[in-house]
């Protein structure tokens, strides 16, 4: 029989707690909190099939666009997804940087913002996140639902 000292054990227990605890974290904040977002994604993806879409999970590079999108009209742009159960949109400082300098340089950035019951979309420019972060909500457009998704494609692709 082993005999492993009380120090060991309780070591090996904490790390267990840890490991448990990073285990949940991540999978709440992956599987639970993004739930909204991804069904938004689908939607998307589902209503705009003229549009090639890759959706990107980066840990590389911060404040990188939820969606890539490219079009015969336009070539590539960006989407940032966003569902709120408040009016407040929440951007992190890398988010706006990104989206408010890309659209600087030509870039076609776009964040869609939505309420956690789907009822509009809200389009917003990349210039617009600084205004965004401050409470500042004047998208460039809004589809209400049922949404006219030939009109969608065409605000994002001209």
């Amino acid at each position: 029989m082993v005999n492993y000292s009380y120090n060991y054990l309780k070591d090996y227990t904490r790390y267990k707690c840890i490991n448990l605890y990073l285990f949940l974290c991540y999978y709440l904040q992956g599987k639970m909190l993004r739930k909204p977002e991804r069904k938004l994604w689908y939607l998307i993806k589902e209503n705009t099939p003229q549009i090639l879409w890759n959706r990107v999970e980066t840990t590389t590079i911060m404040g990188f666009p939820d969606l890539l999108g490219c079009h015969e009209n336009c070539g590539f742009f960006t989407v940032e997804l966003k569902v709120s159960n408040r009016s407040k949109i929440k951007l992190s400082p890398h988010q706006i940087s990104w989206n408010y300098k890309h659209a600087l340089k030509g870039g076609r950035c776009f964040i869609i913002a939505t309420p956690l019951e789907q009822t509009t979309l809200n389009i917003y420019g990349g210039r617009q996140s600084i205004d965004i972060s401050n409470g500042i909500h004047e998208p460039l457009a809004v589809f209400h639902k049922p949404f006219d998704w030939g009109k969608v494609v065409e605000f994002l692709t001209h």
